[in-house]
């Protein structure tokens, strides 16, 4: 039987008990902390899921209605509504959130879009469609996160999803939207909005690994020999993205301009089935461009089977026009087009449009259209969907994985994404992937390269991408020996972290919440969380801080000003220890970025020597332990593809780090599906800034000193599903290095007048308190980036 073009729409109506309707208006409680605005001319209310929305009953809520004549009033625990019967308008209709956040924010009305008198924005903003040719900043829309404490979610527009699996347009004149009370639980809002409009989904395992792509006219001969200097630098990808010159791009002027394509170029790759095939042996999954907005040219190799099932003589060879508002041209692109692709080898494709939001029918938006489509029939082939496509609005997060375009290679633009992804939390848009090191133009800079892919380790997803001009490469050893060095060890590295990223990953999809977020959405009441809009928590383990502007001349330094949470931080390159609770200067050189795990902080990376491409679960653990606080992680492993976790087939190990005084214990268990774990696994346990102490326990392992990580490093191998407990006696923090020689070794490879380090290094005695050295160098009138690097050395209170 054949899918309808859209899932069918059942009956989504609120609950009765908790809607007050009239013969126009009707508003209903959708929850505790959202409420659901209409308003029809017709009286003709929608109960059927739109492109939006997908469920309509959060919970139970307590409320009571006043009502007389044309005045109605609402009043919830979270808000009152206050209602003149009648078309909503500004003076019409206004809603007060029971909240004293703002002088002027408290209330709403309808139709503003700011609050107050003067306009206060305080809307934390969401994303954008696009950054393609953005040189830096670009203006985002509104989010959910509101520091008013309450958002809007507008729904008039959206299509309406019909029983028989059509789309239809929304009748002129209706109001249908949701307004969300609460407050600054921000991660709540965001709970509600995904019971809303759907859960995030679960991401393939493989698709948290490194990411190859380049506009380029790639031989098959060329990719392989690509692909095979990857693995001589040991260099793991997973992911094979092969742009537009896949296809056939010189074209008849008759047949468009060659950027819509679904025939393989046979010069560039004679045999697209073998190349694909040995491209999976290597370890990678498969991605096509696709562009289709100029629908199916004469010049294709499928077009006489595409004319002939949408009842076109082919012999006519009349270009067949790319209609998104068909459902039967949509059924054949899929079965005549893309499918013979994927039977070939093609694991996901790249849905590349930037042809606009007009698809032949009012309100219908192409991109979400492809994009509901591609990723639905992927999830039902491969029982988990893989696309790669641009954002679609509110509701997109269904569909990742993001496309964000083609931003110029710039220092502005990579002070823009840090920002921009972890933003977008605030729409539940989690899934961004950048072009990293920028597509095109700007400026050809190793150091700006380096950064950005040190920043692209901490993204959501790590996507080499950029423009065919020769000298925009972005292959590692095109920026010298020691720029190639750093990035293998960041894509090594990224590589490392997916057991970490991948239970993220699942608990996103589990409990509802983003993986990568705003520092508010985790201190939403410290002011210092919404004042360093690029600092961002990396799942629930990790804070990063991205270095974004070039390093200082003098201290051969990168900086970053940052804000510390309350606890006891740890950075997870250096071993550096923070107190928290205050802003900082944190200054790092070429090789990391900072990088801070939380008080009692747990994260597992895969340990194996040399995996490659391999996204498997590795049967070497490396859990990284740090001090601070107790903390329980749960590491969630399956078979990495396929709809098996929804069925329960995951295997679930809790890390439980715990302790009081000079005695911690670690506790293992494992629950779920062991039979998807390895037969045997090492454990490697790295207590970060401890100094060995004793181990008790079934087959206890000794401690080893790790001095150049700063660590204690337990190892103790356990066979498939055995957990244990060990622990560990006499434990103790490790002593401070000495500050004088960490200061030589700031001093020494500083670019500066000798005479000026000898002065500063003079601070430095070993009996110096740190009070004393810190007056000494306030008082030596230092340039900034120098005073900046060495207060942050006499500050820590850690160092390796």
């Amino acid at each position: 039987m054949k899918q309808p073009m859209y899932p069918a729409s059942p009956s989504l109506r609120g609950d009765d008990a908790m809607t007050v309707r009239g013969d126009r208006y009707r508003f209903t409680l959708i929850g505790e902390r959202v409420l659901r605005l209409e308003y029809d001319p017709e009286g003709l209310f929608e109960d059927r899921a739109t492109q939006m929305i997908r469920n309509r009953r959060i919970g139970p809520a307590a409320f009571s209605v006043w009502e007389d004549g044309d005045t109605l009033e609402i009043d919830t625990a979270e808000y009152t509504l206050y209602y003149r019967k009648g078309p909503f308008t500004p003076d019409s209709l206004t809603i007060d959130a029971h909240n004293a956040y703002t002088n002027y924010g408290a209330r709403w009305r309808f139709g503003q879009a700011q609050y107050g008198d003067p306009p206060r924005h305080h809307n934390l903003c969401g994303t954008a469609r696009t950054l393609d040719k953005v040189d830096g900043e670009c203006a985002l829309d509104f989010g959910l996160a509101d520091k008013s404490g309450h958002a809007l979610l507008d729904d008039s527009q959206g299509m309406v999803l019909a029983e028989d699996g059509s789309l239809e347009p929304r009748r002129e004149g209706v109001v249908d939207m949701y307004y969300f009370a609460t407050r600054h639980d921000y991660t709540g809002t965001l709970r509600d909005f995904y019971l809303l409009t759907g859960a995030p989904p679960l991401l393939p395992r493989w698709a948290l690994g490194n990411w190859w792509s380049r506009y380029y006219a790639y031989s098959a001969e060329s990719y392989q020999a690509l692909l095979y200097r990857f693995r001589a630098e040991e260099l793991p990808f997973t992911v094979a993205v092969m742009d537009m010159d896949w296809h056939v791009t010189r074209v008849p002027e008759r047949c468009g301009r060659g950027w819509t394509g679904y025939t393989w170029n046979r010069e560039l790759f004679p045999d697209p089935e073998g190349f694909l095939a040995s491209v999976h042996r290597q370890g990678y999954h498969t991605a096509l461009n696709l562009h289709p907005a100029d629908g199916v040219q004469p010049c294709e190799e499928q077009y006489p089977a595409v004319a002939r099932a949408l009842g076109v003589d082919p012999d006519t060879r009349r270009p067949i026009a790319f209609d998104c508002a068909s459902p039967r041209f949509l059924e054949v692109y899929m079965e005549e087009l893309l499918h013979p692709l994927v039977r070939q080898g093609v694991d996901f494709f790249w849905i590349d449009w930037q042809q606009g939001r007009f698809g032949g029918q009012r309100g219908l938006d192409p991109l979400w259209v492809l994009n509901d489509l591609h990723y639905r029939d992927s999830e039902r082939q491969r029982g988990r969907g893989m696309i790669l496509s641009r954002y679609a609005g509110p509701g997109s997060h269904r569909y990742p994985v993001g496309f964000s375009g083609d931003t110029v290679a710039s220092w502005a633009s990579l002070r823009f994404q840090p920002y921009f992804t972890a933003t977008a939390a605030n729409i539940g848009y989690s899934w961004w992937s950048h072009d990293i090191g920028g597509f095109r133009a700007g400026v050809r800079d190793g150091e700006m390269y380096l950064r950005w892919l040190q920043l692209g380790v901490f993204l959501p997803i790590l996507r080499l991408h950029c423009t065919k001009n020769p000298f925009c490469a972005r292959e590692p050893w095109s920026f010298g020996r020691e720029t190639a060095e750093l990035a293998g060890e960041a894509l090594r590295l990224r590589h490392r972290l997916i057991p970490y990223w991948y239970s993220m990953n699942y608990l996103g999809w589990r409990d509802l919440h983003a993986s990568l977020y705003p520092l508010y959405h985790a201190w939403p009441d410290c002011p210092e969380a919404y004042q360093f809009p690029n600092e961002y928590c990396f799942g629930s383990e990790l804070v990063v801080c991205p270095i974004t502007e070039k390093c200082d001349s003098r201290t051969t330094l990168g900086s970053v000003q940052a804000w510390i949470p309350a606890g006891v931080w740890t950075d997870l390159f250096t071993g550096r220890v923070y107190r928290g609770s205050r802003r900082a200067v944190l200054c790092r050189g070429r090789e990391s970025i900072p990088v801070l795990a939380k008080p009692g902080a747990v994260v597992p990376m895969d340990g194996r020597e040399r995996p490659g491409n391999s996204t498997a679960n590795p049967d070497v653990m490396d859990v990284h332990l740090f001090p601070g606080a107790e903390n329980t992680f749960e590491l969630f492993e399956d078979a990495g593809d396929g709809d098996g976790y929804r069925r329960g087939e995951m295997a679930i190990t809790t890390f439980r780090w715990e302790g009081t005084g000079d005695t911690l214990r670690l506790t293992v268990a494992v629950k779920g599906d062991a039979s998807l774990l390895p037969e045997s696994r090492l454990y490697r346990f790295h207590l970060r800034g401890f100094r060995p102490g004793t181990v008790g326990g079934a087959q206890a392992p000794a401690m080893t000193l790790c001095a150049g990580e700063r660590s204690v490093l337990l190892e103790r191998r356990a066979a498939r599903g055995e957990g244990f407990t060990l622990t560990l006696g006499d434990v103790q923090p490790l002593p401070r290095a000495s500050l004088r020689e960490q200061a030589f070794v700031l001093l020494h490879q500083a670019q500066m007048e000798i005479e000026l380090k000898t002065a500063i290094y003079g601070l430095f005695a070993e009996e110096a308190e740190a009070p004393a050295i810190l007056s000494g160098l306030m008082g030596m009138e230092l340039d900034r980036p120098l005073l900046d690097a060495l207060t942050e050395l006499v500050l820590c209170e850690g160092m390796p």
